[in-house]
């Protein structure tokens, strides 16, 4: 059944005029998947998928949404495993699942693909993850890029596989001596908590996310976001980036999709930047022919949500703009 959703205040704001906005439910093994979507007034002409971070959720791109529907282009988006409205209840956020959570949570992505392609199969398909979507994203680009019609990665990273393997050893030992759901100070003070001390002014455990004040404390205050990733979860998460890690695995990715890149200048997650400048240079060494860095400097990790997301919300539109235009798949 579909509805309106009844928003955290919070994440409220006014839509762009004509844009409609829908929930539904999607049946996927062990969850039940929260789906949002937003509509253009007029007639679709091409598609977007978004795929939310890590202790947050798919409302948070609302404004995003509302900006992309804006310009014609139907918008999907879903809760993860662990997180938001998919979330069995509290006990479940944070855990994607006990054990093969990453799995799970890539073929989620693909799953709201299919149904997007059943919806609009005339339409081109953009990807737009962020962070931990990011992973998701770079992970469905190698098993099923030739889906694609555009790729987006917002606050990504590019570890190398080595050591996300170990991080990945170090989690699965936790969750396997503590239990899966066991919430871990050790990995908090070696990931967010490593990133929030490279905050030189922070005031906030969340301050890393943004310079605005404002998003962070709508962060803290959202029952929804900001939870403690499970020692599971964060197991799943660096197995993930140890597969995306691999040059073995990258070079499946099509040559011909474009990818974006957007990160912040002040961005912990990928060193102020770097790592994703790393990541755009592993991609082209893979083969792929269109890949752009847009780096915002002072922005910190969620530059959707920063106080200049006016400038990178329009760089997102244009980008998008010129390679859905021709309305055809990248191939491959």
């Amino acid at each position: 059944m579909t509805g309106q959703l009844d928003y955290h205040s919070i994440w409220q704001g006014p839509l762009y005029e004509g844009v409609d906005e829908t929930t539904f439910h999607t049946e996927a093994p062990g969850a039940d998947l929260f789906c949002r979507c937003w509509r253009p007034a007029a007639e679709a002409v091409a598609a977007v998928q978004l795929v939310h971070g890590m202790a947050e959720h798919s409302g948070r791109y609302r404004h995003v949404a509302s900006v992309l529907a804006s310009r014609g282009w139907v918008v999907y988006a879903h809760d993860h495993r662990g997180h938001g409205h998919t979330a069995v209840n509290r006990n479940r956020l944070g855990l994607l699942a006990e054990k093969g959570g990453w799995r799970h949570a890539v073929d989620d992505v693909h799953r709201i693909n299919e149904h997007i392609g059943g919806e609009h199969p005339e339409l081109p398909v953009a990807l737009v993850g962020h962070s931990m979507g990011s992973f998701l994203a770079q992970h469905y680009a190698i098993e099923h890029g030739e889906r694609l019609a555009a790729l987006v990665l917002s606050g990504s990273d590019n570890r190398s596989d080595l050591s996300a393997l170990v991080g990945s050893f170090l989690a699965g030992t936790i969750a396997r001596l503590r239990g899966p759901g066991h919430r871990s100070g050790l990995l908090r003070h070696m990931t967010t908590g490593a990133f929030r001390r490279q905050i030189d002014d922070a005031d906030s455990q969340a301050a890393w996310l943004s310079r605005d004040r404002a998003v962070v404390r709508a962060f803290e205050d959202d029952p929804l976001t900001g939870f403690e990733p499970s020692a599971a979860m964060w197991r799943d998460i660096l197995r993930g980036v140890h597969f995306i890690g691999r040059t073995s695995n990258r070079s499946h990715v099509p040559p011909a999709l474009p990818v974006l890149l957007m990160v912040g200048g002040a961005d912990p997650l990928s060193d102020g930047g770097r790592r994703v400048r790393l990541l755009a240079e592993a991609y082209r060494k893979a083969g792929l022919r269109d890949v752009s860095v847009r780096e915002y400097p002072l922005a910190r990790h969620e530059v959707f949500n920063e106080i200049n997301r006016t400038e990178v919300l329009a760089d997102l539109v244009d980008w998008l703009a010129s390679r859905l235009s021709s309305g055809e798949e990248s191939g491959a």
